[in-house]
């Protein structure tokens, strides 16, 4: 089956349902790039470039939602990724000012962008600390610090960890800067804005 196929056949489903169905096919839902795949599929579906009703587009979104809170819950989607794909489909429904029927709380600014911060993996203070790292090992990398053109790098070292969070909060405030804060009740709206204000840290 294609991405639009499984697209349509989940459409339909409710949360249990979903479940056993991503069961059923575990073999294509285990893999990152099917993820990515029907979440980009949904997110162009639901665009504005269609021309499709108001119930078609909350409908997407709603499977959207559905699709990202059981893959969270099933391990297959981290935590960063969750909230950078509700915020990329919230975002999508703030254009409708008159509201879309049915939207789920997580996929309101409110709802994405309080579920966003609420599950960083590390305090602000702690990734501009590490972005700070990385830019000093990499401003003072020798040439042992690249693998040789031509030959297979080793993995000599164990990935470190600290990295990955760092690119997991980078992934989430590149979703985030496109929420129009002045929708926020004010203390989120403090909020967010203290955590875009560390991009330049960042070099984003």
């Amino acid at each position: 089956m294609t991405v639009n196929e499984d697209l349509r056949s989940i459409q339909s489903l409710r949360d249990r349902e979903l479940s056993a169905w991503l069961d059923a096919h575990a073999d294509a839902s285990a893999s990152p790039q099917w993820w990515w795949g029907i979440l980009e599929s949904i997110e162009s579906n639901a665009s504005g470039l269609r021309n499709i009703s108001p119930d078609q587009r909350s409908d997407l979104l709603g499977a959207g939602a559905r699709l990202l809170a059981s893959g969270g819950a099933r391990g297959e989607l981290s935590p960063s990724l969750v909230a950078y794909w509700q915020l990329r489909l919230a975002v999508i429904a703030t254009r409708y000012d008159s509201g879309l029927p049915g939207l789920i709380g997580t996929l309101t600014p409110e709802g994405a962008v309080r579920w966003a911060v609420s599950n960083m993996p590390a305090s602000r203070e702690e990734i501009v600390g590490y972005a700070r790292e990385r830019a000093y090992r990499y401003r003072d990398a020798g040439d042992d610090f690249y693998a040789p053109v031509g030959v297979a790098c080793q993995n000599r070292e164990q990935r470190d960890p600290r990295i990955d969070l760092l690119q997991d909060v980078e992934r989430v405030l590149s979703a985030l800067e496109w929420i129009d804060s002045s929708r926020l009740e004010e203390a989120l709206r403090a909020e967010v804005e203290a955590w875009l204000g560390i991009r330049p840290e960042l070099n984003m």
